[in-house]
């Protein structure tokens, strides 16, 4: 499972869900707003593990571990079997892990397990998903997709982008433009620590993913999000801190020009969450 077959199955439920919510009535303009957030855990492993031990990043908004408005507990892991914790990492040491990253602000979900039995080549060990769809009443309550750093949850260390924002493309009569977004990939540090046979095929596949969607008419909408991953590939034995490759990318997708008089006519002052 990689990260192009995770967006289609996310971006399937929200396209589903949205036409559901449209298909009752009729509209000219836009409507139907709603923000998506997303996050999966899937460890995969060809071969059994014995005495293994995990520490994974987790995506932090606002210093503490959450996806959107869910913030991320030992329970949201709870069906993996073995013993789970979230810990915040500094430069001391925790149990018998020395962290090497310095960043005092990094969260990891710690998993322990005595024996991992395998999960096959196409099938999935140990997978987790939260999901969080919800209608909001304004476009002013969209999701930061444009510069979701600092303003949403994201894998740290936080990933650094240009302060310019992408050429823009398809505008359609100034009400919206469309962004080729910005994609910038950095090492996402992590621990493990397992017994294995030396053919061991071992994937870590972590996402966040941020959305904002809309409806215009009843047969078309615009769409936009940004995302934020790590991936990890190994072969054999692991012991001590590994290096994941980190792909970040946001201003993903077709954004609204809320300064036009379409979008202002839906901006109502009134219109809360």
């Amino acid at each position: 499972m990689g990260e192009r077959f995770a967006q289609l199955i996310i971006q399937g439920v929200l396209i589903a869900l949205l036409l559901l919510a449209a298909g009752c009535s009729s509209h000219s303009g836009p409507h139907t707003f709603s923000t998506h957030t997303s996050y999966i855990l899937n460890i995969r492993t060809t071969d059994p593990l014995t005495n293994a031990t995990f520490y994974l990043p987790l995506p932090v908004k606002n210093g503490t571990p959450r996806v959107g408005t869910v913030a991320l507990t030992p329970g949201s892991f709870g069906q993996f079997g073995g013993s789970t914790d979230i810990v915040r990492l500094s430069t001391e040491e925790i149990g018998n892990v020395t962290p090497v990253t310095g960043n005092e602000s990094s969260w990891y979900l710690r998993v322990h397990v005595d024996n991992l039995p395998a999960s096959g080549t196409r099938k999935t060990q140990f997978l987790v998903e939260i999901d969080n769809f919800t209608f909001v009443k304004t476009p002013l309550l969209f999701i930061d997709t444009v510069s979701p750093v600092g303003n949403e949850a994201v894998f740290l260390p936080e990933p650094v982008v240009p302060a310019s924002l992408p050429a823009t493309t398809g505008v359609r009569d100034s009400q919206w433009k469309r962004s080729a977004g910005v994609v910038s990939v950095r090492e996402i540090p992590f621990y493990a620590d397992y017994s294995t046979v030396l053919s061991n095929q071992v994937e870590i596949y972590s996402l966040v993913l941020g959305s904002n969607a809309w409806r215009e008419w009843d047969d078309s909408g615009g769409y936009n999000n940004y995302q934020d991953s790590y991936d990890w590939h190994h072969t054999g034995e692991a012991h001590g801190w590994q290096n994941a490759t980190g792909e970040f990318i946001c201003a993903n997708g077709v954004y609204p020009n809320l300064s036009h008089p379409v979008w202002q006519a839906v901006i109502s002052p009134t219109a809360t969450q």
